[in-house]
């Protein structure tokens, strides 16, 4: 056992000691916001034991879902790997020996062929370049963002293309499970408002509490609130009004997340799908550039010998 994990079982079993409750001792040992909060609601409300087997089921299906996204994801950057592995390897010994043997034996190169190897031994640097630009880019959009204030954080983000369609999904299906448990431990908005404002750390929820505040002291129902921010899903909205009038809304939200969870694995096999063919395309170019400025030259240099 190392060091930090023996501090933390000391400072667990002194706070047990001191009588901290459940919530406390979940938040210390790195239990999400979502889980700590529920379970202090149940704390509250008296419900423990319901609310701990919904989380642990809320937990199972999180990591089904995370492990199916990153399954899908898995394909394409091994894909981008093998190719960027080919580029450093033939530039670090292929290339250079053949380059070297052609000059020896004077062989000449066609201006086709002598801007495929220029392309092909620039190739490493030309990733490179992108990547640092990639990453200024992505350092300068998170300052920009995190200058912010929340409304505008979102705003923003949603202006983002290929972002936004994620941001919009995943922030629908964090509000529509965490209303689901809310609701179904009978757990009113006000007392919703209270936990994000006052019991939780996370700025988003803090945010979301206090829009929740703001709008329901001026008479607005929870659809409507939810409607005026755009990074909800205009589906959520549907389902909250449907389960309102129904007056089982725990049982529309359950619903509407099993259908988000789909929804954003499908969108990820999507993009995966159209992204797998142009992988394909572009190493099968670059298996046929490493011919045109290898293996032709050679079988050149053959032919004239006989």
């Amino acid at each position: 056992m190392t060091y930090k994990n023996k501090q933390l079982g000391t400072t667990i079993l002194s706070e047990i000691s001191n009588g901290a409750p459940c919530n406390q001792i979940l938040s210390l040992i790195g239990y999400s916001d979502t889980i700590v909060m529920q379970v202090y609601l149940a704390e509250r409300f008296g419900n423990i034991i319901d609310v701990l087997e919904e989380t642990v089921n809320y937990m199972k299906v999180n990591r089904k879902s995370e492990q199916r996204l990153l399954k899908t994801l898995q394909y394409p950057l091994i894909l981008v790997s093998i190719f960027i592995a080919m580029i450093i390897i033939l530039n670090l010994t292929v290339i250079p020996q053949f380059q070297q043997l052609y000059t020896s034996m004077n062989i000449q190169l066609s201006s086709f062929q002598k801007t495929l190897s220029f392309f092909i031994t620039s190739l490493p640097t030309i990733i490179v370049v992108m990547l640092i630009i990639v990453s200024m880019l992505a350092i300068i959009m998170k300052l920009i963002y995190n200058n912010l204030n929340m409304l505008n954080k979102i705003n923003f983000v949603m202006k983002l293309p290929l972002i936004s369609g994620y941001f919009q999904l995943f922030k629908t299906y964090f509000v529509t499970n965490e209303l689901v448990l809310f609701y179904k431990n009978g757990i009113t908005l006000q007392s919703i408002v209270d936990v994000y404002i006052n019991h939780s750390s996370d700025p988003f929820r803090q945010f979301l509490g206090k829009y929740l505040l703001t709008y329901s002291e001026m008479g607005y129902g929870l659809p409507q609130i939810l409607e005026k921010l755009k990074c909800f899903k205009p589906q959520l909205i549907k389902f909250v009004l449907q389960g309102e009038k129904r007056g089982k809304l725990e049982v529309e939200l359950k619903l509407y997340s099993q259908i988000l969870v789909k929804q954003i694995e499908d969108k990820a096999i999507k993009q995966t799908q159209f992204l797998q063919p142009i992988l394909f395309l572009i190493l099968g170019l670059f298996i046929v550039a490493i011919y045109l400025v290898i293996m032709l030259p050679m079988f050149q240099m053959m032919q004239s010998i006989k």
